[in-house]
């Protein structure tokens, strides 16, 4: 089974997978790079890979005298700030 990573959320895969695929430079035999490549697609095949792709935006304490955009950082930027929009 797989380690997880500091954050919790990534997957990283266990060093024999790593070794396996440097191996795949030196193997000259045809069956055998085959065989090495068959038994790795498996493995990985069967392993479920988690891309956190999602960031959640957090929701400004606000005032109606200003308005205030949502940014990707999750942090106001006062140079966006401006009158309420009616």
């Amino acid at each position: 089974m797989p380690a997880i990573s500091a954050a919790g959320t990534a997957r990283v895969f266990p060093t024999e997978i790593d070794a396996e695929i440097r191996s795949l430079r030196s193997e000259i035999g045809a069956s055998r790079r085959n065989l090495t490549i068959a038994r790795l697609w498996e493995c990985l095949k069967a392993e479920l890979i988690y891309v956190p792709l999602h960031n959640q935006t957090v929701t400004y304490a606000m005032r109606r005298a200003f308005d205030i955009p949502a940014d990707v950082s999750n942090q106001p930027k006062i140079k966006y700030v401006g009158p309420p929009r009616t």
